[in-house]
């Protein structure tokens, strides 16, 4: 008798929203492999750290991929979110899940490459955002330097256009420890921890 091939375990593909609104409702995410969502462990953290600046903010989601961070601001109380994707797949995603949760109104779906819409905001008329997630790709981000770095980029790009005000706030991920990356001199680290391989904070532009 033929042996059975031992079947290959597929990552998880829902996530639980932790609190809020639609606390421990579960969605699911688009199925691609560039999208690393945020564990449950982190985000009870950040929004721990981002406490009451949450309700009735104006958050930009600008490396979307699962959705989560966005969803779960909605859920505590957020007032809009812009949320940012260049894979057509995943804001269709993310665009069906809000639709099912009841949240499609406070939501602004772009595709788009984030640096093309951060490029655009600085001669755009915007209203700037209180906080923004800044979640790139780890393949994106092997470097300690903005030229290898879309992270560090990223923020280069935000630092002098119109997405941010004096107390705009920037929550990041990272494959390293933040304290060794060559941070744009404006921005600052505020809080951050790590949890396995992941490198996670909150940043705060100096004026």
């Amino acid at each position: 008798m033929a042996r059975r091939q031992k079947e290959t375990r597929r990552p998880p593909s829902s996530l639980r929203i932790i609190a809020g609104r639609w606390r421990s409702r579960k969605i699911d995410f688009a199925p691609t492999n560039e999208i690393r969502p945020t564990s449950d462990r982190i985000r009870e953290t950040l929004f721990n750290w981002l406490g009451t600046q949450v309700p009735g903010s104006q958050c930009l989601d600008l490396f979307a991929g699962s959705g989560i961070l966005s969803i779960e601001a909605l859920s505590r109380g957020a007032a809009q979110v812009t949320v940012v994707d260049h894979d057509r797949l995943i804001i269709d995603h993310i665009r069906a899940t809000l639709t099912h949760l009841e949240g499609i109104a406070d939501a602004a779906l772009i595709n788009s490459n984030a640096q093309d819409f951060v490029q655009r905001a600085e001669t755009a008329p915007t209203t700037p955002f209180d906080i923004i997630f800044l979640d790139p790709p780890f393949s994106a981000c092997t470097g300690d330097r903005a030229a290898n770095n879309l992270l560090l980029q990223t923020l280069v790009d935000l630092t002098d256009c119109h997405l941010l005000h004096k107390d705009t706030v920037v929550y990041v991920e990272s494959p390293h420890d933040l304290d060794v990356l060559a941070l744009p001199g404006s921005w600052q680290i505020d809080r951050q921890k790590r949890a396995g391989n992941v490198y996670y904070g909150l940043l705060r532009k100096c004026l």
